[in-house]
């Protein structure tokens, strides 16, 4: 039982028919969204971006960021990826 009252079982199940997809998909899904608009609205560099939403490396970021979008971060920061 979590600090909420539910089981996590329970809460994962409800956020899954909420989303559609596991907790842990989601929240990786929603960084993602954010990583693009700041790639393409802010001045920081890719290493920064990444350390800032999570990431232990830029190296890391860049593959999740191309397995979620199919496209480099440097595409999203010349504006060219839509999500």
């Amino acid at each position: 039982i979590n600090s909420i009252g539910t089981r996590n079982t329970r809460l994962e199940s409800k956020l899954r028919q909420e989303v559609g997809v596991a907790p842990g998909d989601y929240i990786v899904r929603r960084r993602v969204e954010h990583a693009a608009q700041l790639l393409y609205e802010a001045k920081d560099t890719v290493t920064e971006i990444a350390l800032r939403l999570g990431c232990s490396s830029s190296q890391y970021f860049d593959t999740v960021f191309k397995r979620h979008t199919l496209h480099s971060p440097h595409s999203a920061r010349t504006g060219r990826l839509m999500l």
